[in-house]
């Protein structure tokens, strides 16, 4: 019985990660706070113009002894964005360090902001 208390109590719950965004003239930073996660537990998805971030954490397991009380807690990261048709998905670079995801979107050469020169005339 106290097994069974055990795992239910430790099943995964969705977490969605604070993010912060970023954009400057060229690209869109997207970084996530997901502690835990590795480049193994990470996943990144893009279809239809939405972006997809998950991921999962669990304590490893201990061996060799009994656990006696436990706080952390297995986790399922995700969350979505939309994305505008000016991103270069394809060009598209993810980091993870620490348990911070940084994607990095590229802006389309045309989504570029330019300067136009005014004259007189």
């Amino acid at each position: 019985m106290k097994q069974q208390n055990e795992k239910q109590e430790r099943e995964l719950r969705t977490v969605r990660p604070r993010v912060d965004v970023y954009e400057d003239d060229t690209q869109v930073t997207i970084t996530a706070d997901m502690p835990g996660i590795t480049q193994e537990s990470a996943g990144i998805d893009f279809n239809r113009g939405l972006l997809t971030i998950s991921g999962t954490y669990a304590q490893p397991p201990t061996e060799g002894y009994d656990l006696l009380w436990a706080e952390f807690e297995p986790v399922r990261y995700q969350r979505e964005f939309q994305l505008s048709d000016h991103m270069d998905v394809d060009k598209a670079r993810a980091v993870v360090k620490q348990g911070v995801l940084s994607i990095t979107l590229p802006k389309h050469e045309a989504a570029k902001m330019r300067k136009i020169e005014i004259t007189t005339g």
